[in-house]
């Protein structure tokens, strides 16, 4: 389920998971995956949170706008 929606540049990728910019972690659904988006890309993230309450993207979608802006 969808909780949020966060604006951000991707700081590092990982296995299962992305860290943006602020030093947000955010753990990837499964089936998600972050192919195709560089190191700094801005991105729109719709998330939700598990049941440990860890953030999880459910959809990331690059971003035209030049500023970012974050939104929780």
């Amino acid at each position: 389920m969808v909780t949020g929606v966060m604006v951000g540049r991707i700081k590092e990728q990982q296995v299962g998971h992305i860290i943006l910019g602020d030093g947000t972690r955010l753990a990837l659904a499964t089936g998600l995956s972050v192919e195709g988006f560089d190191s700094a890309e801005l991105v729109t993230i719709t998330y939700g949170r598990d049941r440990g309450g860890e953030l999880v993207v459910e959809s990331i979608a690059r971003n035209a706008s030049r500023r970012t802006y974050y939104v929780r």
